[in-house]
């Protein structure tokens, strides 16, 4: 049994929230996931089994290497999605410090008790929050910025993006680095690779450049990729066509 659905947020909090989501599945036997990068960061809750060795609530930073799962039994998922740069209105510390990191969600947000009530989770965790929400100038622009080069999956040169947006190079790359967690050019390659995947586009000219991508951010050939595609692993990080 699999079941995966996603929530949008309310008007308030879209331009920073992809999606809420909540994944349901049973296995007597369940099998080891590769889940991809994607530059968002993640709220995850296991109101079901934990996954074998996370705590039962936990707070994901963008991850820049594909990570191995393995599901529990009986899964019983809710988690937050957010956009890219779309965490740090959110966050005390800048988004760099959190980046590769997996943490009991206490050390970072104080809502692990908030989502009990499984009628009420969404708007519960939308109210956690609304409360913690502060943006700058710098949020702002390394959010334009981050989705300005999605759009355009990852085909723009750092200065391309900084002359379009009114900025100059060298602050849209500390936007990023505190608000993204990662530099312009890392999350170029990975929307060019996250847009293949998709099969929104392709922006590879060649192997030479195909190969180099999918050994850092899905640590597999393309062609191993393909063989390893499955629902689970589409509805986690990255995988999910919008």
């Amino acid at each position: 049994m699999f079941s995966y659905r996603e929530i949008p947020p309310s008007p308030a909090l879209a331009p920073y929230v992809k999606c809420f989501w909540a994944l349901r599945a049973k296995s007597d036997d369940p099998r080891t996931e590769r889940i991809l990068p994607d530059a968002s960061f993640e709220l995850v809750f296991h109101l079901g089994d934990p996954f074998p060795g996370q705590p039962s609530a936990i707070f994901i930073g963008e991850v820049r290497r594909p990570t191995v799962i393995t599901p529990s039994r009986n899964a019983d998922v809710f988690g937050v999605r957010f956009s890219p740069g779309g965490v740090a209105p959110f966050l005390r510390a800048p988004a760099r410090a959190m980046r590769d990191a997996i943490l009991p969600l206490r050390d970072v947000l104080d809502c692990e008790d908030q989502i009990i009530d499984s009628r009420s989770r969404v708007a519960s965790m939308e109210s956690v929050l609304l409360r913690r929400f502060r943006e700058t100038r710098n949020h702002r622009l390394a959010r334009v910025a981050s989705s300005l080069i999605a759009s355009r999956h990852g085909s723009l040169r750092v200065r391309e993006v900084a002359n379009i947006i009114g900025t100059t190079e060298r602050s849209l790359e500390r936007a990023f680095d505190d608000n993204v967690g990662i530099g312009v050019k890392e999350y170029s390659r990975l929307m060019r690779f996250q847009s293949f995947v998709r099969g929104e586009s392709d922006e590879y000219f060649d192997d030479s450049q195909r190969i180099p991508d999918f050994h850092d951010f899905g640590g597999v050939t393309p062609a191993q990729f393909e063989r390893e595609r499955n629902e689970m692993n589409a509805a986690f990080v990255g995988n999910v066509q919008d």
